[in-house]
């Protein structure tokens, strides 16, 4: 496109050379047998081929120039969007990949958490009054105390990409736990035992349908 657009230049710049220029040093239809189909380099140019040189080839030019400029304007907006689409799809794909490690931790956690619970729950059916119930269920305790405080950071990697209902929920749970007092199950088990067990059970396939729903979506 450039040597096209250079090319007509220089072909306007030498006609119009060839043609104006002789014609500057005489005055109008001074030589006999002047035509306009006929090519002199005595004759000053018609009416006609003023007006081709003046005005058409000058339009010719311009719209030649304007076309160039355009394709080239539209050329770069086209590789600006290109990046921008790129930046948001890499952008998106990092979201994704740490709302679905988010997940996994959150699903982690509550796996250490039901088998805290359960082996809590048993210690706590078996054990009796007079009972040192504290030292029986402190390591359980004390490793169901850490993955909540993990999922409670997992949860909140995860905010951006789950349901807000959910995310809700599961704080809720979070906060349940922590406030449950397990030495109070003394012969009769952990508290809340079969509904924190069936609760994260849900919550646990409630993930992984969001996770399976952000792989389909990639």
């Amino acid at each position: 496109m450039r040597v096209i657009v250079w090319g007509g230049l220089a072909f306007t710049i030498f006609l119009a050379t060839t043609l104006i220029g002789p014609a500057a040093s005489q005055e109008e239809d001074t030589s006999p047998g002047c035509s306009f189909t006929y090519f002199d380099p005595s004759c000053s140019p018609s009416g006609w081929i003023s007006f081709i040189l003046g005005d058409i080839l000058l339009a010719g030019l311009l719209a030649i120039l304007l076309h160039h400029l355009q394709r080239k304007n539209n050329a770069k907006i086209d590789d600006t969007t290109q990046k921008i689409e790129e930046i948001l799809r890499r952008e998106n794909q990092s979201r994704n990949r740490r709302v679905i490690f988010a997940c996994q931790s959150l699903k982690d956690g509550f796996g250490v958490i039901l088998v805290s619970i359960g082996l809590m729950n048993m210690k706590l059916r078996a054990a009796k009054a007079g009972d040192d119930v504290s030292a029986l269920i402190f390591e359980q305790k004390e490793t169901m105390g850490r993955a909540i405080s993990n999922s409670h950071d997992a949860v909140g990697k995860a905010t951006e990409g789950l349901d807000p209902m959910l995310v809700e929920n599961i704080y809720r749970l979070l906060t349940r736990l922590d406030s449950i007092q397990p030495d109070l199950g003394t012969g009769t088990g952990f508290p809340e035992y079969d509904y924190i067990k069936d609760t994260i059970r849900g919550f646990t396939d409630s993930l992984n349908t969001e996770v399976e729903r952000i792989k389909e979506g990639q």
